[in-house]
């Protein structure tokens, strides 16, 4: 803390004023970071090294998992405050829907399946290439596929839903395939997408992953 007093000196005159002035902007933006949803903050930026970050998306893009989404959140929503339930969630719900299988697979439930618990345990580890074939449909990372006459790179995403119409298009970077147990597989692809949302521009954007 000292330190950072320090370093907000710029009044060497009159130190206190600048000390003081400091922590004033710092108070307020650490309070107004609790409360902007759509910007990354010191409370919702993701970890740099979290084996949770893939999990989690496989499983908040899982159809066949949608029922219990839905009831985590409704109870994220009883027991938080609404700006703190998308974060919860996807801190907690993994842990949660891993209990809720064990749970209906020692009563023996009947939609309880191997598919299910193996999902709910998660990855086991994970590989990295530079291209893939899915569907009889080839795909190559932006690195290799710049090397070459054809381009294999492209991604598009149809929009839809509530928030938003916009078609979303982009460049494959990786190809990520998650291992689970029983040789169940999942495969990622690692993107960097265009900025469609202004006419007459194409900026890529920060990195995202898509599942498929």
């Amino acid at each position: 803390a000292s330190r950072r007093a320090e370093k907000s000196v710029r009044n060497r005159a009159k130190p206190e004023g600048s000390i003081v002035e400091a922590w004033v902007q710092y108070e307020s933006l650490t309070f107004c970071g609790m409360y902007l949803q759509d910007v990354e903050t010191a409370f919702n930026r993701p970890q740099r090294n979290n084996d949770g970050v893939a999990h989690w998306f496989v499983l908040n893009n899982c159809d066949e998992i949608m029922a219990y989404l839905d009831e985590h959140e409704e109870m994220m929503k009883r027991e938080h405050p609404s700006h703190l339930v998308a974060q919860k969630q996807r801190e907690l719900f993994p842990q949660w829907f891993l209990e809720s299988v064990n749970k209906l697979k020692s009563s023996n439930s009947p939609t309880y399946s191997d598919e299910l618990y193996n999902l709910a345990l998660g990855p086991i580890r994970a590989e990295l290439f530079s291209g893939c074939y899915i569907n009889g449909v080839k795909f190559l990372g932006a690195a290799r596929d710049d090397k070459l006459c054809t381009q294999n790179s492209g991604v598009h995403v149809p929009g839809g839903g509530e928030s938003t119409n916009i078609d979303f298009y982009g460049k494959l970077t990786n190809v990520v395939q998650l291992l689970y147990k029983d040789r169940y597989q999942v495969i990622m692809f690692k993107c960097r997408w265009f900025d469609t949302t202004q006419i007459g521009r194409a900026v890529l954007k920060s990195t995202m992953e898509y599942y498929l």
